[in-house]
């Protein structure tokens, strides 16, 4: 007796990614779409920077990897899709050029660094760094007024010393006592926001 309701489920849809520029075609599997991004699950390594299509039986769709990763025997993918191509983000971002400390937690050392918050949306923030982070990282951003914490959830090298790294934003404090007039006021009314359900 079969147990599974009838339909489909993202994990049946299958697609190839087209590394572009070849006609070099992977098998993958998708996992997720969400925010303009395609999780997928394939048996080959695609490196992060790579320009590839994802293509389905009527449609392509143009972008580049944020990361590989390495899970059981094969690799997870996750490909940003152009802009273009997304038409929208699921929420806008709002740019912003703050200098801020980045706070790396590892279990076994914490590494700090400057930085720069380059974007802010509803649920996360955009970062310039000098230094590659891992996927899944938990860092905390620390402004001039405000600490921000956070998940990593891509990285991408942008010119030969800098990161674009994506932090999903988990929690925000800010500073009691700081003047609401002086400091990094993009980050202060967008506080509001992301304590909204």
């Amino acid at each position: 007796m079969n147990d599974r309701q009838p339909g489909w489920t993202l994990s049946d849809v299958r697609m190839s990614l087209n590394l572009a520029g070849t006609d070099v075609d992977i098998s993958c599997t998708v996992l997720a779409i969400r925010g303009g991004r395609v999780h997928l699950r394939t048996s080959q390594q695609v490196l992060a920077g790579f320009r590839v299509v994802v293509k389905l039986d009527h449609i392509s769709l143009p972008g580049e990897v944020g990361y590989c990763a390495p899970k059981d025997q094969g690799y997870l993918i996750c490909v940003e899709l152009d802009r273009e191509t997304a038409h929208q983000r699921g929420e806008p971002r709002f740019p912003v050029n703050l200098p801020a400390k980045v706070i790396v937690l590892d279990g076994s050392a914490t590494l700090i660094f400057p930085g720069t918050v380059a974007d802010v949306s509803r649920s996360g923030i955009g970062l310039l760094v000098p230094a590659a982070l891992e996927i899944a990282s938990l860092i905390c951003v620390e402004t001039a007024t405000m600490l921000i914490a956070g998940e990593v959830r891509y990285c991408l090298k942008k010119g030969d010393k800098e990161f674009r790294v994506g932090l999903e934003t988990t929690d925000v404090f800010s500073d009691p006592d700081a003047d609401p007039n002086v400091g990094d006021h993009p980050l202060r009314w967008l506080q509001r926001v992301w304590r909204m359900p």
